[in-house]
């Protein structure tokens, strides 16, 4: 079955539910090609902001991601390593440009998201922080591009404050704790930031190698 343009106007505008800004994306590049049909490739290279090295990491996540959540919803289908838009008819260009205004203005609302809904800490004592974001998700890898960027610079914020407050932290470890058998207890998405000091430990080398035990040194 066939998608209409006002079932596609309806699905952008209105039930598109967005964790990144990969969907209107996705959308834009083949709404904008010559006969809305793209490659894998090309989709990918949209979101790699000249990002060469990791080409083949985006083209993961363009069949996981936006590709496997449009299909689902009967919006593209895929072919012989094309995704295709799955309209009943061709599209006019007035209706083409209506549709790419609609996931511009998707993408611009998402970039210009407040920060304060995304991102959150809490200590839990030596200064060990956690870094998270505030909308529910189970996993790290689950982020969105935006996420990920404000939880990193929140990140490097903590990091600053606690260095200024405390002149004997000298490093850091840094670490996520990804589903139940890598022993993540709470399943909303958190990285740990914690300070560590000069002879903390009789042996630091390897840090975070020895959550395995006898693993450490190689």
């Amino acid at each position: 079955m066939q998608t209409k343009f006002n079932e596609l106007k309806d699905y952008i505008s209105k039930k598109m539910l967005m964790q990144h800004i990969y969907q209107p994306v996705m959308l834009k590049a083949l709404l904008e090609s010559k006969d809305n049909r793209v490659s894998v490739e090309t989709i990918a290279k949209q979101f790699l902001m000249n990002d060469e090295p990791q080409l083949q990491y985006y083209k993961y996540i363009t069949r996981l991601m936006p590709g496997r959540v449009l299909r689902s919803h009967n919006v593209v289908r895929f072919d012989s390593g094309y995704f295709v838009l799955n309209l009943d008819r061709r599209l006019t260009q007035e209706q083409i440009g209506e549709l790419v205004e609609l996931c511009t203005t998707k993408i611009t609302d998402y970039e210009t998201m407040p920060k304060s809904k995304i991102k959150m800490t809490l200590i839990l004592g030596i200064g060990h922080m956690l870094v998270s974001p505030l909308r529910h998700l189970p996993s790290f890898l689950e982020m969105g591009a935006t996420e990920l960027n404000a939880c990193i610079l929140l990140l490097e914020r903590v990091k600053g404050e606690i260095t200024r407050k405390d002149s004997t932290v000298t490093g850091f470890n840094i670490g996520v704790n990804d589903e139940r058998d890598a022993r993540q207890t709470i399943m909303h998405c958190h990285m740990h930031l914690i300070p560590r000091r000069k002879d903390d430990v009789a042996d630091p080398r390897g840090g975070i190698r020895h959550i395995i035990p006898g693993r450490g040194y190689y």
